[in-house]
This record gives structure tokens, C-alpha cells and sequence, in this order.
């Protein structure tokens, strides 16, 4: 039964949530895959972890030399980011062709990683890239390729009940470099692509 929504504001604040209810909270950022499993009732924790105030979770930057691109960033944000737009242009052609635009403006990057569909068009793209996980848990941060990410349709590596994945690092572009997302569906909006392609170069 889920019994609480809370909203923490810091991403330690969230992780000591999780921490306290030791497996039985689960994070959610723009829910539209997991509210359409909770009205299904397909679910198996008592508590909401609604990480959308966390303001570092919702920011594309630079970093270090890379962009940064936050896991609660929405598809519209990525598809409208200049920065995005002149170094990862494939993903903002992805992010421009997910779902509807009502889907666009809620779902996240983060949460097409997270859970690990086939054919979700943001975490496909980012192969392309050699992206770059960051994961918060208790013991700190920790970087994966987003190759590693994967252990079956529908499951990745990371633990939306004990872990954050709090960003996407992605080389800046190089002069005279470039990329391209295309897809092929049946229908041009609201339908999973039968076939997609991410290409950087």
C-alpha cells in the first residue's frame, strides 16, 4: 500500500529517506512510466521519493570540461538546450520524437535509464555518446559507462530504492564532429520505434 509522498530537497536528504525505509521507498521524478504501473497497482513499495525540487537534478551544464546533464532534466529541456543542441544534437532530435508533448514535459532522462526499455530513444542515443553515469548512494558517487548499465529488458543496475543516478556526462563536441538519432515507426508520434539509430562522428 503506498502510504506517503514526500519531496525531499537535497539529493542526501532523499538518500537518507530510502536508507530509513530500507527498500520500501521509491524514487520518482516524472513518473510517467511508474504511475501507470501503480495504477495497475504493479508495485511493491509504501513510499514516494519525488526528487523534481532537487535543483541540481534539473540542470544541463558544464563540468569539468563535459556537460552535465541532470537526471530529472525533461525531454522538452533537452530537445530546447543550446548546449545540447550544438554538442549532442542527437540526443535533442531523440528527446524531440518521445511519446507526446504532455509525456515530453514530465518524463526524464533519468527515468528513461532507469527503466531500461528497449526502445526508449533518450537512453539509446546516449550510447553514441559513451556516456557517463554518476550514481549517489550512501558510501558517495560512483561513475559507470552507460554500457554497463544493463542487465535485462526492463532492469538495469541501478536501485531506485536505495540509489540516485544523479547526472549524464558527455564529451563536448570537437570541431568538425557531429551526430544524428533517426527512428522508424508506424506512426510519427506516440508509438515505439521498430527501429532506431544514434550516431556520433
Amino acid at each position: 500500500m503506498l502510504r506517503d509522498h514526500l519531496f525531499p530537497e537535497t539529493i542526501d536528504e532523499a538518500l537518507g529517506i530510502m536508507e530509513e525505509h530500507k527498500g520500501k521507498a521509491r524514487l520518482i521524478a516524472g513518473g510517467t512510466d511508474l504511475v501507470a504501473d501503480i495504477r495497475r497497482r504493479e508495485f511493491d513499495f509504501e513510499v514516494l521519493v519525488d526528487i523534481e525540487k532537487i535543483e541540481e537534478l534539473r540542470s544541463i551544464r558544464e563540468e569539468d570540461g563535459k556537460i552535465l546533464i541532470g537526471s530529472a532534466v525533461t525531454f522538452t529541456e533537452l530537445e530546447e538546450n543550446e548546449l545540447i543542441r550544438n554538442n549532442a544534437s542527437a540526443l535533442a532530435q531523440a528527446a524531440a520524437q518521445v511519446g507526446s508533448p504532455q509525456v515530453r514535459n514530465r518524463g526524464t532522462i533519468g527515468g528513461n535509464i532507469v527503466s531500461a526499455q528497449p526502445a526508449a530513444d533518450g537512453a539509446l542515443t546516449l550510447f553514441a555518446f559513451d556516456a557517463v553515469l554518476k550514481i549517489a548512494e550512501k558510501e558517495g558517487i560512483r561513475q559507470i559507462p552507460i554500457t554497463q548499465a544493463y542487465l535485462d529488458i526492463g532492469k538495469s543496475i541501478i536501485n531506485p530504492s536505495r540509489e540516485i543516478l544523479v547526472g549524464i556526462l558527455l564529451e563536448k563536441r570537437e570541431k568538425g564532429e557531429g551526430s544524428n538519432y533517426q527512428r522508424v515507426a508506424i506512426r510519427k508520434a506516440m508509438a515505439l520505434p521498430i527501429l532506431a539509430c544514434g550516431l556520433f562522428m
